[in-house]
């Protein structure tokens, strides 16, 4: 890797995860601006926690799996359209809807499955840096990315 974060050419990116809480909303403007500012591309994830009952096997029905991957995949969708659709730098953030990177970002998505810090801490290895919120939501919107930020501290 170079010293600019670049590999191969291709500018190595922010990594984004988001799950539709306020606090995910907040890390999205922080990380779209830095995008910009430092010329990378965002990569946003969330990331699907498939519910297990003490060994591999999902003890609910296939169709349950596939509503909550769609709600996760329309999490990344509507995050990355905001990115999209907005210009500008704006330090209020997320509180004033502004996210501060606009069409020169490249934006990609991904919903990820998995068990949250093991597989953001894995992307974060492929990125320039990763950003999180402080806390995520809980309840059945949990299922979908639970706060992780605990868990992706550098030992």
């Amino acid at each position: 890797m170079g010293a600019d974060g670049s590999s191969g050419g291709s500018r190595v990116p922010i990594v984004a995860a988001v799950d539709g809480s306020d606090s995910a909303k907040v890390a999205l403007n922080w990380a779209a601006q830095a995008a910009r500012r430092e010329d990378r591309p965002l990569h946003i994830v969330t990331v699907l926690e498939p519910i297990v009952a003490g060994t591999a096997r999902p003890i609910l029905p296939p169709e349950i799996y596939d509503w909550l991957h769609e709600g996760a995949a329309r999490i990344v969708e509507q995050a990355a359209g905001t990115v999209r659709s907005t210009q500008g730098v704006d330090p209020a953030g997320a509180a004033t809807g502004t996210y501060g990177a606009g069409n020169d970002v490249i934006v990609t998505t991904e919903v990820a499955i998995g068990n949250p810090a093991p597989v953001l801490r894995e992307l974060s290895s492929r990125a320039h840096s990763i950003v999180v919120g402080s806390r995520g939501v809980g309840g059945v919107k949990g299922l979908l990315l639970g706060s992780v930020s605990a868990h992706l501290h550098i030992g």
